[in-house]
């Protein structure tokens, strides 16, 4: 597997595996917009405040992870945040080097915290057995 940083061509692969996960995670609680999803890949790429990183085996595209940093406004700490963090279901194992590779840029980027999503108790397990503690959970409701 080659980690990489992505580029323009990826963004149709960004787009499919962001569908795929949309549809199978947040199935019933966010609506799927391709055009969304590539408006995020593009602004990702093309900003020098984000990066995405993209999984490769013979030369296709199987995960992706993608981070934004800002100050953050109640404490004013540069924080590396989780946009997009997926691999395909039948490579997962390899998410971890891509969770990794994400973690370094976030330090590297001048970040002191780090923030990831949990869709799941799963994920929550995994984010806790590497250091992470959770500090807030989100809640939705459809309105319209």
């Amino acid at each position: 597997m080659t980690i990489r940083e992505a580029v323009a061509a990826d963004v149709d692969a960004l787009v499919a595996m962001g569908e795929r996960f949309l549809g199978s995670v947040y199935a019933a609680k966010i609506r799927v917009s391709a055009a969304a999803l590539r408006r995020t890949a593009e602004g990702l790429i093309a900003s020098p405040d984000a990066v995405v990183y993209v999984a490769e085996v013979h030369g296709a595209v199987i995960g992706m992870m993608g981070l934004m940093r800002y100050q953050h406004p109640m404490s004013g700490e540069l924080t590396a945040s989780e946009v997009m963090w997926w691999v395909d279901p039948e490579r997962r194992g390899s998410g971890l080097r891509l969770f990794r590779v994400g973690e370094a840029w976030a330090q590297a980027s001048g970040a002191t915290v780090i923030q990831m999503i949990a869709p799941s108790l799963e994920v929550e397990r995994f984010y806790a057995r590497v250091g992470y503690e959770p500090v807030e959970r989100t809640f939705q409701r459809r309105i319209a």
